[in-house]
């Protein structure tokens, strides 16, 4: 009984993995179609779940291009914590940055800058933040 429960939990993760990468691959197709609210749905359900960095990641480029700043945030922080990419991290830092959040923007650029010291989305939101700050 112990090992057809275990097998029946096991089948049961395999197609919530399943379901949330078909509904990732929908997501990815919709977004390079600038189908962006229908593709913010999609990568929704899919994060729901399984939570990915990729999708949360994705996400967040949603809201950027739908220029929906403050929903980016969640998504991109939780990105950034999940992978060691630097792409998360730097958009962060531009989103915080846009949203006049000089210190977060910071924050957010040297943990990109810690994974990539020349990211130039990081580098530019940390000297514009710098600049705005005065610790230029």
């Amino acid at each position: 009984m112990i090992r057809e429960a275990s097998t029946f939990g096991k089948a049961i993760m395999i197609d919530t993995l399943s379901q949330s990468s078909d509904l990732y691959r929908q997501a990815r197709e919709l977004m390079e179609k600038n189908q962006l609210e229908d593709a913010v749905r999609l990568f929704q359900q899919s994060i729901a779940l399984s939570p990915h960095f990729k999708s949360l990641e994705l996400l967040g480029e949603c809201f950027i291009r739908l220029n929906r700043l403050p929903e980016a945030v969640v998504p991109l922080a939780a990105a950034t914590t999940l992978n060691q990419g630097v792409r998360a991290p730097s958009l962060l830092a531009d989103v915080f940055l846009k949203l006049e959040d000089y210190d977060r923007a910071n924050e957010a650029a040297e943990i990109a800058l810690s994974r990539d010291p020349n990211n130039r989305i990081a580098l530019n939101a940390k000297k514009l933040a710098a600049d705005i700050l005065g610790d230029a």
